[in-house]
């Protein structure tokens, strides 16, 4: 028999096994992605960081001075 510390001990561990397990899922980066993120370095000539989460992401674009933002919004023509 287990007492009632020992069983929550055992339900956190499983808790957190399946949270770590989600996690690994969630930075995984498909090769699709790694496509687009590489397309995107190539093109801004800096590095691009891209997030995916079902069916909804982000893409962050790093700059590193005025000139260099610059640089990016006329690629995007803004």
């Amino acid at each position: 028999n287990l007492s009632v510390r020992e069983t929550e001990r055992i339900i956190k561990n499983i808790y957190k096994e399946k949270k770590n397990k989600n996690n690994a899922k969630d930075n995984e980066i498909l090769p699709y992605y790694k496509d687009i993120k590489s397309k995107l370095e190539s093109l801004f000539d800096t590095k691009v960081n891209l997030q995916n989460n079902k069916n909804k992401g982000k893409i962050e674009i790093e700059y590193y001075s005025e000139d260099d933002l610059q640089r990016i919004l006329d690629i995007l023509k803004l």
